[in-house]
């Protein structure tokens, strides 16, 4: 796709909904918004595991 100069105008997602695209994006955030900090990177690590393995969950 990036070779086809996709990136310029969009990448197609036929099949994905905006609530699962509301959710990639959450996804995102989260790990983009976490502090990253080399005295504590293992306690954020499993905080941020434990929030992924509860994110993923389907009801």
């Amino acid at each position: 796709m990036l070779k086809d100069d996709c990136t310029d105008n969009g990448i197609p997602l036929p099949n994905v909904t905006s609530k699962i695209r509301c959710k990639v994006i959450e996804y995102c955030k989260k790990h983009v918004e976490t502090p990253k900090s080399k005295d504590s990177a293992f306690s954020i690590g499993n905080k941020l595991n434990a929030w992924d393995i509860e994110f993923v969950k389907i009801y």
